[in-house]
């Protein structure tokens, strides 16, 4: 298979790179053509090549291409309404890309023309900055050359590099100390569906570093843009339409200090191609189990009795089913193997056919990795305030966690250009990422198991597959009218899933007894005996905690979408215009859940699990399961059948829902110069609302919000001076509940042990917002910034612990209002301004301070006094909300031994993890410094080494509460040094 995979790829690059070969004996130029004045790309600016009949003009995104032998060129921007911009003595090599921008200047400036001598730019980091100060909105972002500076490997990872970023889970952006709800992702300027039913956003880690081209972050809101984002808006945009042939093959190998080639990591027996990320169907649930009819069989394990004609017993049906009891995997508890070294493996490739005025181009990439992360001995606790002067403990383990992560994925990218005024493209995306996890924990669970000196156990082995296909259309016309109207439009559907097939949960404790009484008979007198022996019993106990299960879920979501924005300019290259448009969203969701808990037999006694004295694989032989034994009466028939271990049916309506969520938009905004520093970009954008999560279960309520939200937006632009702006905003946003919150659904959590349940009566968060911004751009590359913000929240969503459930049950619920307030620096600037020796140096950095409250509700308080009077937390922050988040990088850059270097340090401030239950302490997540290294020498002209150390400081990641001033560990695992070494053969 693995070769079959490499000849594929081997055999596209080499008849793709053959139609290319001509193309790499000439050299290119191109770049943008921009108003001076309004940082607006011009149109159909024709671009000439003095001394030749070679020329071209700019297309609907203002950029030109010219492709020319190896030489020495000057070329001009000619434009009605403007100066003639010349660049001479521009260099051209074989094979080389030279990147210049024309800035041209109106002719109400008085001059004959502009003249510079060229100055190669290759930085996209300054591209980037470019478009980010002329954005008009307060926006931050990253290029696809950070990116790989940085070795970020996909883009969860990116994303912390931006300013006032942080990632939960290795998966979800959370801006500006908000979490994840208050954050959008966008794949191409299209909202990017969910694959987990807890969260809001997308999982970023599910689009691989090298397919991106760059990912910039909307901080204030735009008309324009989602109503829904109130932290930042994070549109990822990947590779289309590339200016040549390119093609890159990676090999990656990583290794991690606690994990690689230890012989302790855990797994258990799955499916052949587990390898890839797909299960084969070994963890499909059982055909019997599917029919709702025959499930029924198993709702009570009462003894099977004969038929009796009179009654309406079906014994056969019941026998089929309990032997159907064998058809599920007996295996609960892990075995033990190497773990490898991690592998990734990229393979990419893009061309760009010119045909005459039009061009043609594609981008393929395709991906596969696998990854391998253990740790040991870490701990999960969960404390109780009883009023005492500690914390009670009611669940302290010790926990061992492997988990095995495949993901493949691919992009194919098309972009057509016909003329200059139209092009058209599409986007197809596969991800497919899968964990197999095994977790154990051994400690003490006092506060459900009677015996205070039991050993709890527990094991639990996952497999949870995430697969997102998403697929857009694009478009943008500029019509042929003096004042160049513009139309985009965007069609895309996508479907994402989280599959979680057969989740087994295995639950257990031992008691060590040095008075345990073993009674004997003595045959020959048959006198009875007793004597004390130290011994350990073994015992699962279903009053105290579940017995053995198995857990089948799966989320579909199909979310189709379209959008069209119409610009018309209020006259030629005025760079004043109004925008209209409108979208549309619509998703469906379909829920469900099966769980099949294992019946403790009664009769006979020799499948009890204490007699197997913890010899676990013989207490679950498929022998054992299902019907064991036939009873006859005193004339031969059948009297009973005898059950072993056998599943009871506890699949409940309740957790299968279906939902629909329906969003239309329109919106109305202008952008306005009121003077020639001063533009004000405004309007207004009106969003309708339609969620409804419904239960199968007619008798619970439907989960359900509708109603229309109008979302007014002001943005102010003044121009310092050409490089400086200051920047203030007033807008206002939303923040829906997603379906999974408002459905009325119990979800079991196999890592706390606790019940997540949904609310209906939900209600959406309103917010406003106000943003203050200073911003200077003293050169291309370069950035100094500074932002302060407001926002204060209308009916916020929290998560809290359900004050009447006699076991910790957490649910969401709104509380009355909420407020979040911060300043972020950002700088990026090379060293050069310290001495010329450093002029190889580049230093980025940037920092968040951040500050948020909401209030308890007053159950909570006052169930929290009567546990404990001194009890006075009148209010908390915003779950996952830091206090502050620090980037720093420092690059060097040798251009002449193509030499890289790359040192990065990340950290965010202790945050609100998760809540306490009733009166006691909330649970913070400590600051994790985490302090990479990345070192790219090329070898040769094409073929690059790259090494990246990752998490060298390697902290222990930990989550405490404080209680009278002693600090209480919730849970501490470590995550291990990483040593990532790539090689790629590069061809661009």
């Amino acid at each position: 298979m693995k070769k079959a995979v490499g000849l594929v790829l081997f055999a596209i690059a080499y008849f793709v790179g053959l139609s290319s070969i001509y193309a790499q004996q000439k050299g290119t130029i191109k770049g943008k053509i921009i108003d001076k004045d309004n940082g607006e790309t011009l149109i159909g600016v024709g671009v000439l090549v003095q001394g030749t009949t070679k020329g071209t003009q700019s297309d609907i995104d203002g950029n030109y291409m010219i492709s020319l032998e190896s030489g020495n060129y000057t070329i001009m921007a000619q434009y009605v309404g403007y100066n003639n911009f010349k660049i001479e003595n521009i260099e051209v090599k074989a094979g080389q890309s030279i990147e210049m921008d024309f800035i041209m200047i109106p002719q109400s400036i008085q001059m004959e023309e502009v003249v510079v001598e060229a100055k190669q730019v290759t930085n996209t980091d300054a591209s980037l900055l470019s478009i980010q100060r002329k954005s008009y909105a307060v926006q931050d972002g990253i290029s696809a050359q950070q990116i790989g500076k940085t070795g970020s490997s996909n883009a969860a990872e990116s994303v912390k590099q931006i300013t006032g970023a942080s990632v939960e889970d290795g998966k979800y952006v959370v801006m500006r100390g908000l979490g994840d709800r208050y954050s959008t992702s966008q794949l191409n300027g299209v909202t990017m569906a969910s694959s987990d039913p807890y969260r809001n956003s997308a999982s970023m880690d599910l689009i691989p570093a090298s397919m991106l081209d760059n990912i910039v972050t909307e901080k204030t809101f735009t008309p324009d843009k989602p109503g829904s984002f109130t932290g930042g808006n994070v549109n990822i945009t990947t590779k289309s339409l590339p200016d040549k042939f390119n093609m890159t093959i990676s090999q990656k190998f990583g290794y991690n200090s606690q994990t690689t080639t230890r012989s302790d990591f855990e797994t258990y027996k799955g499916g052949k191609t587990d390898w890839l990320g797909y299960d084969d169907g070994t963890r499909k649930m059982p055909a019997i189990f599917q029919d709702e009819t025959k499930r029924k069989n198993l709702e009570d394990a009462s003894p099977l009795v004969v038929e009796n004609p009179k009654n309406k017993l079906h014994t056969a049906d019941k026998r089929e089913a309990y032997d159907a009891s064998k058809q599920f995997s007996n295996q609960f508890v892990p075995d033990s193997r190497v773990a490898p070294m991690n592998k990734s493996t990229n393979f990419s490739i893009g061309n760009r056919y010119n045909l005459g005025r039009d061009a043609v181009g594609f981008t393929l990439g395709l991906n596969y990795n696998r990854d391998f992360f253990n740790y040991k001995n870490g701990i999960q606790a969960i404390y109780q305030n009883t009023g005492n002067e500690n914390l009670f403990e009611y669940r302290n383990v010790r926990e061992s966690k492997s988990v095995e992560n495949a993901q493949v994925g691919g992009l194919l990218g098309i972009g057509y250009k016909l003329g200059s005024n139209h092009t058209f493209g599409a986007n197809f995306i596969y991800t497919n990422d899968a964990e197999k996890t095994v977790r154990t924990q051994v400690g003490s669970y006092i506060g459900q198991v009677s015996d205070s000196r039991a050993i709890f156990m527990s094991d639990a082995l996952e497999y949870q597959q995430r697969e997102l296909r998403s697929g857009q259309l694009n478009g943008k016309h500029v019509l042929p009218l003096k004042i160049r109207p513009e139309i985009e439009w965007t069609v895309g559907q996508s479907q994402s899933t989280q599959n979680e097939p057969d989740i087994r949960y295995f639950q257990r404790h031992k008691v060590r007894d040095p008075q345990f009484e073993v009674f004997t008979v003595d045959p020959e007198t048959e006198e009875e005996s007793s004597k004390f022996v130290d011994t350990t019993l073994y015992n699962m106990s279903n009053a105290e905690y579940k017995f053995p299960q198995h857990f089948y879920r799966k989320l579909q979501d199909v979310q189709r979408q379209y959008k069209i924005d119409i610009t018309v300019p209020f006259k030629e290259n005025s760079g004043n215009k109004i925008k209209v448009g409108g979208s549309l969203s619509d998703k469906s969701r379909n829920f469900e859940e099966y769980n099949f808990l294992m019946s403790y037999p009664q009769p006979p006694e020799k499948y009890l699990y204490s007699l197997y004295e913890g010899r676990n694989s013989q207490f679950f032989d498929q022998k054992n399961f299902g019907i064991v034994d036939t009873l006859y009466n005193a004339s031969g028939n059948v009297s009973q059948y005898v059950l072993g271990n056998s599943y009871l049916n506890q699949v409940n309506k309740k957790n299968f829902y279906t939902g629909k969520e329906r969003i239309a938009a329109a919106y109305l905004m202008a952008v306005y110069s009121l003077t020639k520093r001063l533009k004000i970009v405004g309007g207004a954008r009106l969003e309708t609302t339609d969620l409804v999560a419904t239960s199968k279960d007619e008798t619970v309520k439907e989960g359900k919000i509708k109603l229309v939200d109008v979302l007014p937006s002001l943005n102010l632009i003044y121009a310092l001076t050409e490089k400086m702006n200051l920047r203030a905003a007033g807008t206002k946003t939303i923040a829906r509940p997603n379906l999974r919150e408002i459905s009325p659904f119990a979800q079991f959590d196999t890592k706390t042990g606790m019940f997540i349940l949904g609310n209906p009566n939900l209600k959406r968060t309103s917010i406003t917002n106000l943003d203050f911004r200073w911003e200077y751009f003293p050169s291309p590359g370069e950035l100094f910034a500074f932002s302060a913000y407001y926002k204060h929240f209308d009916d916020p969503i929290i998560r809290r612990f359900r004050p009447e459930a006699t076991i910790p049950e957490i649910e969401w619920n709104n509380v009355d209002y909420g407020k979040v307030y911060g300043l972020e620096f950002e700088a990026r600037k090379s060293l050069s301004i310290i001495t010329r020796y450093l002029k190889r140096f580049t230093v980025s950095t940037n920092y968040t301070i951040i500050r948020s409250e909401q209030p308890l509700f007053p159950t909570e308080v006052a169930n929290a006094k009567a546990i404990d009077p001194n009890y006075s937390l009148p209010k908390r922050t915003f779950q996952g909300q830091a206090p502050y988040i620090f980037n720093a990088g420092l690059s060097y850059q040798h251009d002449s031994l193509k030499f890289e270097s790359t040192l990065s340090f990340n950290i965010s401030g202790k945050k609100l993890y998760t809540i306490g239950q009733v009166g006691t302490p909330d649970i913070y997540e400590n600051p994790v410094g985490m302090l990479n290294w990345k070192i790219s020498k090329h070898l040769s002209k094409n073929l690059i080494l790259s090494v990246f150390m990752r998490n060298l400081l390697n902290p222990s990641v930990s989550f405490t509460q404080s209680y009278k001033g002693k600090e209480y560990v919730a849970e501490q695992y470590k995550l291990g040094r990483t040593f990532d070494f790539t090689l790629a053969f590069k061809i661009d």
